[in-house]
């Protein structure tokens, strides 16, 4: 059966993707600070930080959420209320009326956002449907899964850098159209086959396990650049391994001894016994605890 992709562009996702880098990136040469949109956008983010919400988790989750739908006027206070519980009905109908506010101004000041879009998606899809079959064909015997299904890929424009996300509960993607590589050793097409990968492989039976959904964000690290090494797209190895550490996380961290740890439990899982990925994954979450100082899950 394979994968199939379908591109999308949704709106709101747009609209709050663009809200969330105003308000994180200050003066930036993808928007205007000085419009008001960007005032509005300031204005909510007040209302996040208000609730007692750290703004890096509220804004992916917003967008998150939006991805499933293709219109809800009070995404953002609906989620407030959800996340803090100290949302009132005056307060929600104030939120709602802000992001309404919000998406007009959207609209008002990038009248052209979604040809724009439209025509950046070209070149990123051509590359993929070129590239897809090889790279998730080696992924699926990399790693034991099969990976077939329908993915949604809903596009947005770079506001930040090379953000993306993989939706909770839905097999829809959603990320940056960038239309030049960040970095000259990891294609673009590898990032967003990272996304699908893990969207893929958050849905495979048995049941997902949510604890392990940063885990599998690492553990696609190896498994993809493996692949695409495979179809001659990069290499795999400590130094590619922490370069999309940084550009596909965006880990401002030294990402080494976190990419030397990937590397040996990848090397590990390729050339000892197969092992169930799910063990896998498992066995990665107890080596990260005990050798890093991190917490995975």
């Amino acid at each position: 059966m394979g994968v199939t992709t379908t591109w999308r562009i949704n709106e709101q996702v747009s609209c709050l993707h663009a809200a969330w880098g105003a308000t994180r990136c200050g003066a930036s040469a993808h928007l205007d600070n000085s419009g008001e949109f960007s005032r509005r956008a300031h204005a909510l983010a007040d209302e996040i930080a208000a609730n007692g919400l750290s703004p890096d988790v509220f804004w992916p989750a917003a967008i998150g959420r939006a991805t499933q739908l293709e219109s809800a006027p009070d995404t953002i206070f609906r989620l407030l209320g959800e996340l803090s519980r100290e949302v009132d009905a005056e307060r929600k109908k104030h939120g709602t009326e802000m992001q309404q506010q919000l998406e007009a101004d959207f609209l008002t000041e990038f009248p052209h956002w979604r040809r724009e879009l439209e025509l950046r998606i070209g070149p990123l899809r051509m590359q993929w449907e070129s590239r897809a079959p090889g790279i998730l064909l080696a992924a699926a015997q990399m790693s034991g899964v099969s990976l077939t299904g329908n993915i949604d890929v809903i596009a947005v424009s770079p506001k930040l850098g090379g953000f993306s996300l993989v939706a909770p509960q839905q097999r829809v993607v959603c990320l940056e159209v960038l239309l030049a590589n960040v970095s000259p050793q990891i294609p673009e097409t590898l990032r967003l086959g990272w996304l699908i990968v893990r969207a893929i492989l958050r849905q495979t039976p048995p049941e997902h396990d949510a604890s392990l959904d940063e885990v599998l964000q690492l553990a696609a690290i190896p498994l993809v650049l493996a692949a695409g090494q495979h179809v001659e797209l990069c290499g795999c190895n400590v130094e590619t391994i922490a370069e999309a550490l940084s550009i596909w996380r965006r880990d401002q961290a030294d990402t080494l001894p976190l990419a030397h740890l990937l590397q040996s439990w990848w090397g590990n899982f390729q050339q000892g016994p197969r092992q169930p990925w799910r063990e896998a994954l498992n066995e990665l979450r107890r080596a990260a605890e005990k050798n890093l100082p991190i917490e995975l899950g």
